[in-house]
């Protein structure tokens, strides 16, 4: 677990986050986060580690020391980080207007935030967001 902590922690801060932030977007508190990087927690779920890597923009392989390259598997293969369809049918645009229609209501919510929970929320969805190019 040493490895995969020092690699997340490593990550997370070249990907500007805070334990906080990272925690977050993966479901689980700060201090979890912080007791990875610490090697004090006895393991890590895949899905819990596939999110990390993708917020870290990195290989499962990298973070679990399988492989030393941030952009390749154990094989040293380029693994893209994300996959995405190259199309939108008439059914999904229906949904994103009316999702972006719930975006827009948050977004004027979060105009209400106190300035350093703003950027707390703004480093999150930007990270978020980040893995769909």
């Amino acid at each position: 677990m040493k490895v995969i902590g020092e690699r997340v922690k490593e990550r997370r801060k070249l990907v500007e986050l805070s334990q906080g932030d990272l925690g977050a977007l993966v479901g689980i508190s700060a201090q979890a986060i912080s007791n990875i990087e610490r090697g004090r927690t006895e393991s890590v779920s895949i899905n819990r580690l596939e999110l990390m890597s993708r917020y870290c923009k990195c290989t499962i392989e990298y973070l679990s020391g399988d492989s030393d390259d941030p952009d390749k598997n154990a094989e040293g293969l380029i693994v893209p980080i994300v996959f995405l369809d190259d199309y939108v049918t008439v059914d999904d645009f229906g949904e994103m207007v009316e999702n972006s229609k719930e975006m827009l209501k948050l977004v004027r919510k979060a105009n209400r935030v106190p300035k350093q929970e703003k950027e707390r929320l703004y480093n999150i969805m930007k990270a978020f967001l980040e893995i769909y190019p």
